[in-house]
């Protein structure tokens, strides 16, 4: 059809072979120096060759290439056999005379046909070759291929709870872009500049679709399934396997597991530093179940999981961080098990770890939804933590969250331990049927910005020697015979707790008191306001319900 000599500087490897491989796809033979025979030690004499008879040198052009003698000696080659091609891999002028002469831009270019650099670059090079009409024919092909995806896509996204009116488009687009494994800070500043924007932002909606499934099946290296029916884009080179396990076995660092839906079975640990997604949306997506009393998910490594479900039904943790910088973007983590356990935790965090956690759901019966143990940490942006007969946060860690939901029923919502300092900014705090916030033993949480909602129990419980700084919160404390109502509906949850309850709710409604101290405690209280925005005083008192 066609030939290709690609002429690049080293260190632009890995988007010549994105280049070289898409290519490929459409029928061109291309040829680039790390396709030379490891026999041949002159890597001059076979480049010469190659010059002469292929049918364009397209050259990569970028402030690397521009350095490379031998990229310029490349491209002067082809330019005096009237075979030169020129492309920009970024925002950059070509040395004299090529500067002179047209360069698609391919700066922002992702691998995808239907762009308008790539679209330059493919008609050119068809203008190059002996069989311009087939490789057209192809490319033709390929973009509807994708425009239908892409419509798909908008369809289905359509059915999503998005608010436009406080989504800015050009904001939801930097999620959109999702990075690979090496680029997570990129999506922590993504996330942070849609929260900025608007602290009550759901983050799930603005990531639901981070890249598409088409993409992730072309490049992965690893695709698990329930059936050997997936598809198979032109250009992948995937190896299809039964289970998660077999494919973290062999996986090399760095390397994309994809996950077609159904129920996988399996306890795994990941100690490579590889990236897992799953495709689908909601229902739709592949679910990880623990099969026996371990973890569904251990890690130890700065692996990265997406769009993925994890639960358990056995007395253990549902996801357990041991160690690394693990992310996690748009995930379902639950631990639903019939028995109630105190060691257990939808989502525990050993004291080496510091995950990121981006627009997912952590959920737990039974037991508290978040462990965190002496020393660790861990960031999360947009999450929503609910559990039911457990806390929803155990901490004697250092989290940071941020634009998050905590709600617990029949336990505290925080419960901070042992020198424990989590910080809550922009986030909303509910308990039923314990103090909202519970800290004890020099513990020091920081919530500032808040929203605090205590029904028919205090805000607030401090003991023995607990402190913290509790800044410019709302603090709602409800106590007639409705409260709650208008949140959840009433199963008579309440009523198990009334006597236990009636106190406090006679004490608030009396003195409007929302915390009570005990054992010197000191927290700092600062312009935190109720509802109506009258301002609430330091608590200072030490009355024992």
């Amino acid at each position: 059809m066609g030939s290709v000599f690609i002429s690049y500087a080293h260190e632009d490897e890995e988007k010549a072979r994105k280049i070289k491989e898409r290519l490929e796809d459409l029928g061109f033979a291309t040829w680039f120096d790390r396709t030379a025979p490891a026999s041949r030690d002159d890597i001059s004499t076979v480049i010469d060759g190659e010059l002469g008879s292929v049918d364009c040198v397209l050259v990569l052009w970028s402030a690397r290439s521009k350095a490379s003698v031998w990229v310029r000696g490349e491209a002067l080659k082809g330019l005096e056999c009237n075979k030169y091609f020129g492309v920009l891999l970024e925002d950059f002028v070509p040395p004299v005379p090529f500067n002179a002469l047209a360069a698609p831009d391919l700066s922002e270019w992702t691998g995808l046909s239907e762009h308008l650099g790539w679209d330059a670059l493919i008609r050119g090079l068809a203008d190059l070759s002996s069989n311009k009409t087939n490789i057209l024919s192809r490319l033709s092909a390929l973009q509807a291929n994708e425009r239908e995806t892409s419509n798909k896509l908008q369809e289905a996204q359509a059915q999503l709870p998005l608010e436009p009116t406080t989504e800015p488009e050009e904001v939801r687009v930097e999620l959109d872009q999702v990075p690979q494994q090496d680029d997570v800070d990129a999506v922590v500043h993504a996330a942070r500049s849609l929260i900025a924007r608007s602290a009550k932002l759901d983050l799930s909606g603005a990531m639901t679709q981070a890249v598409l499934d088409f993409e992730m099946l072309r490049d992965a290296a690893f695709v698990v399934a329930k059936t050997a029916d997936v598809p198979r884009p032109a250009g992948s080179n995937y190896t299809l396997v039964a289970t998660l396990g077999e494919a973290i076995a062999a996986a090399s660092p760095g390397a994309l597991v994809v996950m077609h839906a159904g129920r996988y079975e399996e306890c795994v640990e990941i100690k490579k530093n590889i990236r897992i997604v799953g495709l689908g949306m909601g229902a739709d997506r592949p679910v990880i179940a623990a099969n026996s009393p371990a973890a569904a998910i251990a890690l130890d490594s700065a692996a990265r999981l997406e769009n993925l479900s994890i639960e358990t039904r056995y007395a253990h943790h549902a996801v357990q961080c041991d160690g690394g910088q693990p992310s996690i973007l748009r995930c379902d983590i639950r631990r639903f098990a019939d028995s109630q356990a105190t060691d257990d935790a939808a989502f525990y965090v050993a004291m080496r770890a510091n995950p990121i956690v981006i627009s997912s759901s952590i959920a737990s019966t039974g037991c508290r939804a978040l462990l965190f143990v002496s020393n660790s940490g861990g960031l999360f942006l947009g999450v929503n933590v609910v559990a039911s007969r457990g806390d929803g946060m155990t901490c004697r860690g250092r989290p940071q969250f941020q634009a998050c939901t905590i709600e617990a029923i029949g336990a505290p919502a925080v419960r901070v331990l042992g020198q424990g300092s989590p910080s809550l900014e922009t986030c909303e705090v509910t308990g039923r049927g314990d103090a909202v916030i519970y800290a004890r033993n020099r513990a020091y949480p920081r919530i500032a910005g808040s929203r605090v909602n205590a029904i028919r129990q205090l805000a607030f419980d401090f003991d023995d020697n607990a402190a913290g700084r509790y800044e410019g919160n709302i603090v709602s404390v409800e106590t007639g015979g409705d409260a709650g109502t208008k949140r959840v509906a009433n199963d008579g949850f309440f009523a198990r707790f009334k006597s236990k309850q009636d106190a406090f709710v006679r004490r608030a409604e009396t003195t409007q008191e929302f915390a009570r101290l005990r054992g010197n405690s000191r927290p700092l209280f600062i312009a935190n306001t109720a509802p109506d925005g009258r301002a609430l005083a330091e608590p200072i008192s030490f009355h024992a319900f």
